[in-house]
């Protein structure tokens, strides 16, 4: 039984190889979703982005391009935080702690004028948090 359901929960997935020869499960749509992207769905381009948080470890060759098209576009906080990080980490550009940096502290401003006044424990916790990130990518500079 645990065969024939994990048969089924794979059925609609496929290993794909990135560039530097690992091998990852995706979704067997990936392509359809990547061309819908190209063709300017917006959906089509938060789901390549979101699938650098999901657990199937697969990071898209096209993450960084995405990432920075939707962020300049939305400018939210969660977008420019991953911005930043891709940044930071240099997955799909060169590292730059500066650019990352910068990102950082516009989703500190962005998550600062959506808290309550006087800002909630987890508001605070996730201000503080956003400062550590910024806080540690000041030493890298």
């Amino acid at each position: 039984m645990f065969r024939l359901m994990q048969k089924f929960w794979n059925s609609d997935k496929e290993m794909l190889q990135d560039s530097d020869g690992k091998t990852y499960m995706v979704r067997k749509d990936y392509k359809q979703l990547v061309q819908r992207a190209e063709r300017g769905n917006e959906h089509a381009q938060f789901e390549i982005v979101k699938l650098y948080n999901s657990d199937a470890g697969y990071v898209p060759e096209d993450l960084f391009k995405w990432t920075k098209h939707l962020a300049d576009i939305k400018k939210t906080e969660p977008l420019l935080i991953q911005l930043a990080e891709l940044y930071e980490k240099g997955i799909g550009t060169k590292q730059n702690p500066s650019k990352a940096l910068n990102c950082y502290e516009m989703a500190y401003n962005i998550a600062a004028s959506q808290c309550a006044y006087p800002p909630t424990p987890d508001e605070k916790e996730h201000l503080l948090s956003i400062r550590m990130l910024i806080k540690e990518v000041r030493k890298k500079i």
